[in-house]
């Protein structure tokens, strides 16, 4: 090996794969990551400490690199934690997954200002209990959702069971650079669905966690008039609330919330929250949320009772999809609902849209955004809907905001082509999600690798009004689609080894979709990226792809089927 000719980061992986057994070959490919930065190992972090399944002892040189890079990056080791946490349950993993955890627990109380990071960690921990007993009570009490949104307030109030919920410092799990200070009781919510999913709405400190602080979790001075400190009144600064809010089954799964006439698209924010807000580092931006009463909170959903694992992973390659993207100047706009980083002089900031605590429950990300069949049960038409969320501009195509078309138009390519190449299923207009700005996005990815519960699924989704919101099949916009949706393919394609390795490397992971037959998932990723096709002729095959499923007819008797299956539920 001494004399290799040195590999590729997708080559390292692939060594780290079930198919290879010799010690000195994975310890070579541990050495090759080394030379990786934090931010760019963040994005197979998944996928590593999938691997330590593999290893042919519990603290490998895998498990003790991983550990190590954890002690000097709090995010590193957050997330480390709780892709152990969640495996413990795992009878061939879990107690290899318990004893790596320990490791890590003993390295991180025994570095400097480790004891912090540790000590954050099991706040987060207790949160979480919490939360989970929360949820618990109120499933038990067997609430409808208006009176379990008045349970959850009273059990957060001054003399309930969880007060110390409103003034718990955390370090928020899906972005640890950012610090919570306590629940508003009055902005959460029950939302009506069949795990009751709760709409936590926290106040967040005036500044991201200086871990080199002496006491990075000790209260913080907000500056003066930052905003970040807003009114915590019973309408809130996300709205009102209230527990008859739509949450469908399809967006309940994911995490990203439908709000229909209840919520909205998102209210203007206040001119000192949204001052504090462009004050702060970007990788704190991305959880936060500005309401009408010019509040700036951080908000997220918790779910118990649903696998988050696989939208996880379905999440992480959609984000690693992106980074490839951008690294070409691809800017396809997929932010709204993604995992994102950010780099920073006192570390890495990661953002992460679902982060799965355990094998039954999980915190996402709180995205304002409308299911294309609410938006188009009430508007009728996307671009009334654009111009109801306040993009209009006469002088724009069809009265709206050019740069509102852009994104729609550039985030349709990139889903479109990243869910072809997932397999994802199940496609209908409750989990297709719209938000005020023109970013759509998918959620609900419970059918990955061409499973689907419906007859004959086209390869995409491309319903007609996606396409009538671009001008009709005949417009420029809907021609400058089909060409981001190629480019961004044959992208996709030159980077087709990572993805079949971090692919592989799920071969043990808590998802049927691969565990079930991991060559079987291998040869349908590999039958999407066409690797036999130059790409002149994955042109060809896109646009082919593109045409049969613009005009697929059995989608369109399927929708017309799930909205009388819903409207009848």
């Amino acid at each position: 090996m001494a004399e290799w000719a040195p590999i590729e980061v997708a080559d390292a992986l692939e060594l780290l794969s079930p198919d290879f057994k010799n010690d000195e070959v994975r310890s070579h490919a541990v050495m090759v990551l080394q030379a990786k930065d934090d931010e760019e190992l963040l994005y197979y972090l998944l996928q590593l400490v999938q691997a330590l399944r593999f290893e042919a002892v519990d603290l490998s040189r895998l498990a003790r690199f991983l550990i190590g890079r954890a002690t000097s990056n709090p995010a590193f080791a957050t997330f480390l934690h709780w892709y152990l946490f969640t495996e413990w349950e795992d009878p061939s993993f879990g107690a290899r997954a318990s004893c790596v955890h320990a490791a890590l627990v003993d390295a991180l109380t025994g570095a400097p200002r480790g004891e912090a990071v540790w000590e954050a960690i099991r706040r987060q921990t207790d949160m979480v209990s919490q939360l989970a007993y929360i949820v618990k009570d109120i499933k038990m009490s067997r609430l409808k959702a208006a009176r379990a949104t008045d349970r959850l307030r009273e059990m957060l109030s001054a003399d309930g069971p969880c007060e110390e919920l409103t003034a718990a410092r955390v370090p928020l799990p899906l972005n640890p650079s950012l610090l919570l200070e306590g629940l508003v009781p009055s902005e959460c919510a029950c939302f009506k669905s069949a795990q009751l999913p709760v709409k936590l709405a926290y106040r967040v400190a005036p500044s991201p966690i200086d871990w080199e602080a002496p006491a990075p979790l000790a209260p913080q001075r907000p500056p003066a008039g930052s905003g970040l400190h807003g009114s915590s009144s019973s309408s809130g600064a996300l709205g009102d609330l209230s527990g008859s809010a739509a949450f469908p089954g399809a967006a309940a799964a994911a995490g990203a919330v439908a709000p229909g006439a209840t919520l909205g698209a998102a209210a203007p924010a206040g001119a000192p929250a949204a001052a504090a807000l462009h004050r702060l580092p970007p990788q704190c931006r991305t959880a936060l949320t500005v309401g009408g009463g010019g509040a700036l909170r951080c908000v997220m959903i918790y779910k118990k009772g649903d696998d988050l694992r696989q939208d996880q992973f379905v999440l992480q390659m959609l984000s690693l999809m992106d980074r490839l993207l951008k690294r070409e100047n691809l800017d396809l706009r997929l932010t709204p609902y993604r995992q994102g980083r950010t780099t920073t002089a006192r570390g890495l900031g990661l953002t992460l849209a679902v982060l799965p605590t355990g094998s039954d429950d999980g915190l996402v990300e709180f995205v304002p955004s409308v299911p294309l069949s609410a938006l188009l049960a009430e508007h009728r038409s996307i671009h009334r809907f654009l111009l109801a969320s306040g993009q209009g501009d006469p002088q724009g195509p069809f009265g709206v905001r050019a740069d509102a078309l852009e994104t729609f138009v550039r985030s349709c390519a990139g889903y479109c082509v990243m869910t072809y190449i997932l397999g994802v299923g199940d496609r209908h207009l409750d989990n297709l999600m719209l938000a005020p700005d023109g970013r759509l996005f998918h959620i609900d990815f419970g059918y990955i690798l061409g499973s689907d519960p419906k007859p004959f699924p086209p390869p995409m989704k491309l319903c007609k009004e996606m396409i009538e919101a671009m001008g009709g099949a005949d417009s420029g916009l809907y021609v400058r689609f089909r060409m981001l949706a190629c480019e961004a393919y044959n992208i996709l394609r030159k980077s087709a080894d990572l993805i079949l390795s971090l692919f592989h490397l799920m071969a043990g992971a808590s998802i049927e979709a691969i565990r079930s037959n991991p060559e079987n998932a291998m040869l349908k990723l590999q039958e999407k990226l066409r690797l036999d096709f130059d790409d002149g002729q994955a042109v060809e095959w896109m646009q082919q792809l593109i045409n049969e499923s613009a005009t697929a007819m059995m989608p369109q008797i399927m929708e017309t089927t799930h909205r009388w299956a819903q409207y009848w539920r």
